[in-house]
């Protein structure tokens, strides 16, 4: 007997499929697997920021409503009217110290010139009047002699506030001169404050 005209017989052919059928279901379980892990935790993920979400909106909630009872309290209208009247005061405050910066700055008879002139005023002369304005000062006096009213003059000149000073008249009065005195005053005083000379 031969083989030639016989057909092979395997027994073993329904094993082996069973085996490649395994072979090919194990890539497919991971990824069903992996796409249900990935799927819970999208679930998971997305209930987490639900309940983050109503937690906070409580929160909000709650502030909300200390914040209304707050607005309610009387007292608050008390608070922001004293924070408005403070907030009024200090800007008066700060326009007076401008105000008063600005006065100072304009200032040009201040202390230090009517010291000047008290200063260098000898001891046989004194003054009836004086006129003055931002520009110039006009001073009239008397004197025992002329030498006083003409060492006056010269003293004033020599004065670094002063701009010109001039005697413009001298009279002879029973026993004294009269004499009229125009002074006028420089850009800047030495304390620092203007004289308005523009």
């Amino acid at each position: 007997m031969g083989y030639d005209g016989m057909n092979d017989m395997n027994f073993f052919s329904p094993y082996n499929s069973k085996r490649a059928k395994k072979d090919i279901e194990k890539p497919v379980i991971f990824i069903k697997g992996l796409a249900v892990l990935v799927l819970i935790g999208i679930i998971a993920y997305g209930a987490f920021n639900h309940l983050s979400i109503r937690r906070l909106g409580k929160e909000i909630n709650a502030l909300n409503t200390e914040l209304e009872a707050v607005r309610k309290d009387p007292r608050l209208e008390g608070i922001m009217a004293m924070e408005k009247e403070a907030a009024l005061l200090k800007e008066d405050l700060s326009g007076l110290y401008a105000l008063d910066k600005y006065i100072e700055s304009r200032d040009t008879i201040n202390e230090f010139l009517l010291e000047a002139i008290r200063v260098n005023t000898p001891a046989e002369l004194f003054l009836d009047a004086m006129q003055m304005n931002q520009h110039s000062i006009k001073l009239e006096g008397k004197s025992k002699d002329k030498e006083s009213i003409a060492l006056f003059e010269h003293n004033l000149r020599e004065d670094e506030g002063l701009e010109k000073v001039f005697v413009s008249r001298v009279t002879n009065e029973n026993e004294y001169y009269s004499f009229y005195m125009d002074i006028e005053l420089k850009g800047e005083m030495p304390s620092g404050a203007e004289t308005g000379k523009q």
